[in-house]
């Protein structure tokens, strides 16, 4: 990457100089941010099919609870 840093004032131009450490912290947090979003994905499916039972399990933990809860207050 050059830059033409004849028309930069002089105050600003220390700025250059920096860039190059800044676009290689960006280029590898890129790369890093692919790399967990492809390993997210397959699980980001699987949590919406178990959140589309959420409903159902709710209906049944409340008849199943109930007779549960003097055995498990027991232990």
């Amino acid at each position: 990457m050059s830059f033409d840093i004849d028309v930069v004032p002089s105050a600003a131009r220390w700025v250059f100089s920096t860039m190059p450490c800044v676009a290689t912290l960006c280029s590898s947090t890129a790369d890093a941010t692919e790399s967990i979003d492809s390993e997210i994905s397959p699980m980001v499916v699987r949590i919406s099919e178990i959140a589309s039972t959420a409903s159902l399990v709710a209906e049944r933990m409340e008849s199943i609870c109930c007779p549960i809860s003097p055995v498990a207050l027991a232990v």
